[in-house]
């Protein structure tokens, strides 16, 4: 049985929770994040950047189809 898609519903509602000052983008990672306090691991939200490619500002007109 194939069941259609709705158009405009996410598939995903994730709610944004801040705990220590922290913001992080789900409940799922929040509750991660406690559960390593609480066991005295040590751990870093988001504490690695990877920059792959420099922010640059496109000077030429450019046209999308």
């Amino acid at each position: 049985m194939l069941y259609k898609r709705r158009k405009g519903k996410k598939t995903i509602q994730s709610k944004k929770k801040v705990i220590d000052g922290i913001q992080f983008d789900s409940t799922l990672e929040s509750f991660m994040y406690t559960l390593l306090k609480d066991n005295n691991i040590e751990n870093e939200y988001e504490g690695e950047k990877f920059i792959l490619i420099d922010s640059f500002h496109f000077s030429n007109s450019s046209f999308e189809r």
